[in-house]
């Protein structure tokens, strides 16, 4: 093998020397200029990185007469290797104090967080053009691509380009503690919070340096993650906190900080009333939680001090107990089921032996209403609200001789953050459907239609009706329109299924002018006390 590359080296010198012998007038070809650059970061307009990290910028450009690298005062170049696991560069720094390097490739440290730069400076005798120059402009790389071409200075032509460059730098973590609105010290051991049983402390992530974006308070059991985090103190004892800050997103340099709050925070008993807060509720599985403002201390056989009327009719409590997650919540089971329509009431009675773990007896109240589960929408919930695109779950009619214009906006939504938008401008009907929303229903079962209206003021309409296809008959509501305008309105109908097969919602709106939103249709089986 060796011999066959001898062989075919000399073959080859022997054809240029044979060519140079049969053509004296032979020249050599001509010198050309052109430009080119790239990064480490490679395609990544927005050049960010971590502070005390590098960047490598290589020179392409081919017949430059002049070429320069200059870099900020607070940046180092490197020398290599650079070993892709060195996180530590420093002991790397080369020439320490320049800011000027005619390499072609520097790798350059940055050292100061904020904005800086790296220029890259080349004169060319012709004239020469970069293609491919990136700048992220709006996030889709196919349309960042711009040219760079050089400028005429006397007798040569200059490229002259500058990299900006975000370094992020390190966090360095700073929060505050506020009670009741007054900032409390939390730097050592000795700054010992005390809080009351059932209080709350705010706890304020006030970091500057290093441009956090997520932050995690952990507190005796309990989790904030807002910038501004309410944190509720339930039970009795002496609780260790911290603050884990963070930076984390594409394209940016991720950092992290664990901050341990040095100051104790110390749960006494409460001086205030142990009281019912926020609303008595039915779950799903007719179960009825009674919240307060505190945690209770386990109990037993307390069943007998709840008094629960349901229409008019005292129900028995079967089961007292507390959640299992969440001791401030007494959660009540019924000998009887309860059913959607049933109007309820909860009581607490005296002599129970319920107390809260710091020691409180709780209030007594009397006839508090329960709101019930509203059971569940059979509708896709996007759809339902409109979340989505039309020509999706939804589409228009134009068969059936729509004249208007349907489209799912921003503009206005009763839930979530779409609605439908029905515009008589170009006349009417207007006809659309959940052609790929559908739902089953069931044979011999009752169903809710529910939605929202909203008809624009000053809007003339005649009617509505919203179909429940494949049925045309009576599985249809109509409408006049002659309902409050400038304001959502709910409207509720209902209908019994002959079979068990797939629906459609299909809305038919007729008027002469006006603008018409639809949002939050529910579709739900009905619950009747037998």
């Amino acid at each position: 093998m060796k011999n066959k590359l001898i062989l075919l080296t000399l073959l080859i010198a022997t054809f240029f020397v044979a060519c140079d012998k049969d053509n004296d007038e032979y020249e050599a070809p001509n010198s050309f200029s052109d430009v080119g650059f790239y990064t480490s970061l490679l395609r990544q307009g927005d050049k960010k990185i971590n502070i005390d990290d590098f960047i490598s910028f290589t020179d392409l450009s081919h017949g430059a007469t002049e070429h320069t690298w200059t870099i900020t005062e607070e940046n180092f170049f490197l020398g290599g290797p650079i070993d892709r696991l060195d996180s530590v560069y420093t002991d790397k720094i080369i020439n320490r104090g320049e800011t000027t390097s005619d390499e072609p490739t520097v790798h350059v440290l940055f050292t100061k967080g904020g904005l800086t730069s790296v220029n890259l400076y080349n004169t060319f005798k012709d004239s020469v053009t970069f293609s491919g120059f990136y700048e992220d402009n709006d996030g889709n790389p196919d349309n960042n691509i711009r040219t760079l071409a050089s400028i005429r200075v006397g007798d040569k032509w200059v490229i002259d380009t500058t990299f900006v460059v975000d370094v992020y730098d390190t966090i360095v973590s700073k929060i505050l503690i506020k009670q009741q609105g007054v900032v409390v010290p939390h730097a050592t051991e000795l700054d010992t919070i005390y809080v009351e049983a059932g209080d709350v402390l705010d706890f304020v992530d006030v970091t500057t340096i290093g441009r956090p974006n997520t932050r995690e308070f952990r507190i005796a059991g309990e989790v904030g993650q807002d910038s501004v985090s309410t944190i509720i103190f339930k039970k009795l004892g002496v609780f260790e906190g911290s603050a884990a800050i963070s930076r984390t997103g594409e394209n940016i340099p991720g950092d992290y900080d664990y901050y341990e709050i040095p100051a104790p925070f110390k749960v006494i008993p409460s001086s205030k009333p142990f009281v019912l807060t926020g609303d008595i509720a039915e779950l799903e599985d007719e179960v009825i939680q009674v919240p307060f403002n505190g945690e209770f201390q386990p109990f037993i056989n307390q069943e007998q001090y709840f008094n629960v009327m349901v229409n008019g009719n005292n129900f028995p409590v079967k089961i007292a107990t507390l959640n299992s997650s969440d001791a401030t919540i007494i959660e009540l089971t019924l000998n009887e089921p309860i059913y959607r329509p049933d109007v309820i009431t909860v009581s607490l009675l005296d002599g129970s032996t319920l107390e809260s773990t710091d020691t409180r007896k709780p209030v007594l109240f009397t006839d508090m209403p329960v709101g019930m589960d509203q059971g569940i929408n059979i509708m896709d919930a996007d759809e339902a609200s409109f979340e989505g695109e039309m020509g999706n779950g939804w589409i228009y009619l134009p068969p059936w001789g729509n004249k208007g214009i349907v489209e799912f906006t921003t503009d206005m939504a009763s839930h979530g953050l779409k609605s439908a938008k029905c515009d008589l401008a170009t006349g009417s009907p207007i006809f659309f459907e959940g052609k790929n929303a559908s739902f089953e229903v069931e044979a011999g079962k009752n169903y809710d239609v529910m939605y929202d209206v909203y008809i624009e003021n000053g809007s003339s309409v005649a009617e509505w009706t919203i179909y429940m296809f494949p049925s045309w008959g009576a599985d249809k509501f109509w409408n006049g329109g002659n309902i409050a305008q400038g304001v959502w309105v709910s409207k509720t109908g209902t209908f019994e299924s002959k079979a068990t097969e797939n629906r459609i919602i299909s809305p038919r709106l007729i008027g002469s002018n006006g603008v018409v939103y639809f949002d939050n249709f529910v579709v739900r089986e009905q619950e009747v006390r037998p």
